[in-house]
């Protein structure tokens, strides 16, 4: 008879395969992860891994999808970081049934469920992330973020027993990856790079020292260049600068492109740019809006490593247990 345990599974071959040799390859170069300070290595090579062109591209292009008749909308938020986890919490593989030796705690990506706005956590860390609930015919809105301040790499959210297309699927696809397949950490407040019919609403916006929101003409659309205005987007309902007590350099910042886009009402906005009132009208706007080259060149020229030079910097509020990230080096 032969032996079950050769025939068992996948994870038996894994298993004599990690006994020679484990390598992986993040960036281009390989790690052999068996070498002492592999770990931190593979992790500062996936901290610089590059935003991909197609998801840089792709960010605010996405059609929205609406609700079938008789569905709604459910909204969820949910957020990545990283805290210690055991993965093997029993000791033991119930499968095989044997005990599991070495090392089984790590740093990894966790995912954990929020109040809208990302105001509190509503729910602890855990992996695989949060289950959503929804009915046939509804439309599952997830709101995520790279709330990570330790490894700095770019996270995904990939989505089972639902629905989807491929620009919604999550999924890390190297040059090709769309938007959702490479999501960075941190981060100067909220950026629409062109973009049509989205909706910012519901968020806690504070302590960026460039701008909450901004939003400018798509630029990096050279090959689409229809596509580049911001049309019918709304920024409305958010809360700036945590009631004063930790501000934006500024909390609002629009070069006027575009047609339909409308800006609150929103609480605590006290800073924009350009300064005048007509430039944020109110929503619903079903205008032109008014575009102003000198502010799109001011905020274009603060692109890169020229963002520091735009910064308004105003004290953090302490928060137990947070020391405020402003400039990352690897």
């Amino acid at each position: 008879m032969p032996d079950r345990d050769l025939l068992s599974s996948r994870r038996s071959f894994l298993g004599v395969g990690a006994g020679a040799a484990l390598f992986c390859t993040i960036g281009g170069e390989q790690v052999d992860l068996a070498r002492p300070g592999a770990a931190r290595r593979a992790d500062a090579l996936a901290a610089r891994v590059p935003r991909p062109p197609a998801a840089a591209r792709t960010a605010q292009e996405l059609p929205r999808p609406e609700p079938a008749p008789g569905g709604v909308r459910r909204e969820y938020w949910i957020q990545a970081r990283t805290a210690g986890w055991n993965i093997v919490p029993t000791g033991r593989d119930d499968w095989h049934g044997r005990r599991i030796g070495g090392k089984t705690a790590f740093r990894a990506y966790l995912y954990q469920e929020m109040t809208p706005g990302f105001a509190a956590a509503k729910g602890g860390l855990s992996m695989p992330g949060p289950t959503l609930y929804a009915e046939a015919d509804d439309v599952l809105v997830v709101h995520f973020r790279n709330a990570d301040t330790r490894l700095r790499q770019a996270v995904t959210m990939h989505p089972h027993g639902v629905r989807y297309s491929p620009e919604y699927d999550g999924a890390y696809l190297g040059r090709y990856s769309r938007a959702g397949g490479f999501v960075g950490p941190g981060g100067t407040g909220i950026l629409l790079l062109g973009g049509r019919t989205n909706r910012i609403e519901g968020n806690r916006v504070f302590g960026n020292f460039l701008a909450g929101v901004a939003a400018v003409e798509g630029i990096l659309l050279d090959k689409t260049t229809e596509a580049r205005a911001l049309i019918a987007n709304e920024v409305t309902g958010n809360a700036f600068g945590a009631g004063g007590e930790d501000r934006n350099g500024r909390d609002l910042a629009y070069d006027g492109n575009g047609t339909r886009n409308c800006w609150g009402p929103n609480d605590g906005v006290q800073t924009t740019l350009p300064a005048e009132p007509a430039a944020f009208p109110g929503c619903p706007f079903g205008g032109a809006n008014a575009f102003s080259s000198a502010t799109q060149a001011e905020l274009l020229g603060y692109a890169g490593a020229n963002a520091l030079k735009g910064w308004i910097r105003y004290p953090h509020k302490p928060r137990a247990g947070v020391e405020p990230l402003e400039v990352y080096a690897p």
